[in-house]
């Protein structure tokens, strides 16, 4: 009697064939893949593409770009009501393949944030993006083609604006040509105080052909007098002694003096001072209150 050896032959070779192809019969997931926390930081500076990346962010986006060998991670919200609205980047995990050294998946955790309780926001729109870096090396071995990103963003937080009513501000910013304009903002607040007004002043403006007369990092507190609730009191951070040349500073004070008293905030006069102190603005004296001068408005020249 013939032994057949043909019917077992050929599917062992075909099984020892497969086990060379596919290694130790496993996959990716078959074997354990290195894995870990990746160290971030929020960029102080960004390389200008980068920067013109995130500045052309207004729709909800998760996305990734390389530049100088950093690896740059955004999360946008898309437009909120107010800046009091957020998104946090949390957290930064990788996974390397098992199969190729060069492939990473990397999972970003994030979570929007609300306003902080108690504090009222300037109500005008807003961008929010959450931006990080780390060093495409922190990666051993890896490609830019061998990245894949995850992105697990918590949106449970509700962006309903809060139903506060509505008041329209008038606001005094620069034009292109050295002078004043007026501009209206409906915002959403509490009440119309001076709180409020400083606030949106310090944001600067946002509508078109208007330019910003203060200098940047320049704060603004207001008040009124306690003896008499006609004088607005309004002081100045120091930033205010960078503006420069006479007419440069009959614009940033009185773009703030005009507002403050154009608005339904009960001031006919604004006492300014810088840092506390009533004294003279280089050219301009602001020893004694001022009133509201049109004399560089625009329209009304």
């Amino acid at each position: 009697m013939k032994r057949r050896v043909g019917s077992w032959i050929v599917p062992l070779l075909v099984l020892a064939l497969a086990v060379t192809v596919t290694g130790c019969w496993g996959t990716d997931e078959a074997e354990p893949a290195p894995a870990g926390d990746i160290e971030f930081t929020e960029p102080e500076e960004t390389p200008t593409p980068v920067a013109d990346w995130v500045d052309d962010m207004r729709d909800p986006l998760r996305d990734w770009m390389i530049a100088n060998d950093d690896v740059y991670v955004a999360i946008a919200r898309g437009e909120v009501p107010n800046p009091g609205y957020g998104v946090v980047i949390e957290n930064l995990t990788y996974k390397r393949s098992s199969r190729d050294e060069s492939a990473y998946t990397i999972t970003v955790s994030a979570s929007y944030t609300a306003p902080e309780p108690g504090v009222d926001y300037p109500q005008v729109p807003s961008f929010p993006v959450a931006l990080v870096r780390f060093p495409l090396d922190a990666l051993p071995g890896a490609t830019p083609s061998g990245l894949t990103f995850d992105f697990l963003v918590d949106e449970s937080e509700d962006v309903a604006a809060v139903d506060h009513p509505t008041h329209t501000l008038t606001l005094f910013f620069g034009t292109p040509d050295g002078e004043m304009t007026k501009v209206y903002r409906t915002v959403k607040a509490p009440e119309l105080n001076p709180d409020l007004v400083a606030a949106e002043l310090m944001i600067g403006p946002v509508e078109a052909g208007a330019q910003r007369l203060l200098p940047e990092g320049t704060t603004i507190t207001a008040a009124a007098d306690p003896e008499d609730p006609t004088l607005g009191l309004v002081d100045f951070s120091p930033e205010i002694l960078e503006v420069r040349g006479t007419l440069g500073e009959m614009l940033a004070i009185y773009s703030v003096v005009n507002s403050f008293i154009e608005n339904d905030l009960g001031f006919d006069r604004i006492q300014v001072s810088v840092d506390g102190e009533t004294r003279e603005l280089g050219h301009l004296d602001i020893s004694d209150p001022l009133t509201y001068d049109d004399a560089l408005l625009l329209e009304d020249k």
